[in-house]
């Protein structure tokens, strides 16, 4: 395994770690926000702190993915290490959180694990290099117009699948994020401060923040042990494509393998029983109560 892989495996791992424990302090602390502008006082400095960590660690992920794309030329790879964050976030419940891990979650990280491993482990480089031409997006964005048409309508039509729609979509603008960062490093020549001066970064941030924006809709009307994996899993999936869209690039069979074995994985981690509470579960309950 090449020097340059192993740094963005690294790198990737690390981002995975910062954004979903970040994620996972948020949510342990986000009620603090419901004090507005009171959450500065003393009584609530503490808890404040913890949220505003929380929120810089997931800040600090962004240029961690922007490095780890750098020494790949599959983001794809970058991707699929997403799960990895998930068994962080694991770890932050049972130690910080005193929270019950489950049999089915340990198993889920090691499905998690191993198909990782299967992942990375059988990385071939690329011979011609990531090159692509701009002409491609023009169906890429039509394709995003057919994705987010169908959800709509599927809304519409069935209004228990509200929640799981708006996860899709979150997940692909996610992914979407993700693809354009490395595009507008491709198109920089990999130079990190360079990938500044094109539009594909800017339309990244878009799609990320569109992301963040559907993704607190989404989890105020499902359960974050739904909508989670269903994002991680989307961000995947649609990596994937854009990947071979855009540079033309497919994964080989036995990592696609590993790619269903992740997401099996994520959905088993995530998994949450009636009597169970996670970080991940949202306060929709409470509200309506």
């Amino acid at each position: 395994m090449e020097n340059n892989l192993i740094l963005a495996i690294i790198l990737g791992t690390l981002a995975s770690l910062a954004l979903n424990v970040g994620k996972g302090v948020q949510k342990w602390k986000v009620d603090v926000l419901k004090h507005k502008l009171k959450a500065l006082k003393p009584e609530h400095r503490k808890e404040f702190t913890i949220w505003v960590g929380g929120t810089l660690l997931t800040v600090v992920a962004g240029p961690l993915y922007s490095y780890a794309f750098k020494f790949s030329d599959q983001p794809s790879i970058v991707t699929s290490l997403g799960g990895i964050g998930l068994i962080g976030v694991l770890i932050f419940s049972k130690i910080v959180l005193k929270e019950h891990i489950t049999k089915l979650k340990v198993l889920g990280g090691i499905f998690i694990i191993v198909g990782t491993v299967l992942v990375n482990y059988f990385v071939v480089k690329g011979t011609g290099g990531q090159n692509f031409e701009a002409s491609v997006f023009a169906p890429v964005a039509i394709g995003f117009v057919v994705l987010f048409s169908f959800l709509g309508v599927l809304s519409h039509l069935v209004k228990p699948m509200v929640g799981r729609a708006m996860a899709i979509a979150a997940g692909s603008c996610l992914g979407m994020a993700m693809i354009l960062a490395d595009v507008a490093l491709v198109a920089a020549g990999g130079d990190i401060w360079g990938q500044l001066k094109t539009f594909y970064i800017y339309i990244a941030l878009l799609c990320g923040n569109c992301a963040f924006i559907i993704t607190q809709l989404s989890l105020m009307r499902e359960d974050g042990s739904v909508v989670i994996p269903i994002i991680h899993s989307m961000v995947i999936i649609v990596s994937i494509v854009m990947e071979y869209v855009i540079y033309g690039s497919l994964l080989q069979n036995v990592q696609m393998v590993g790619i269903g074995v992740i997401i099996f994985g994520v959905f088993l981690l995530t998994s949450k029983s009636k009597q169970e509470h996670s970080i991940f579960e949202n306060d929709t309950t409470e509200a309506q109560a």
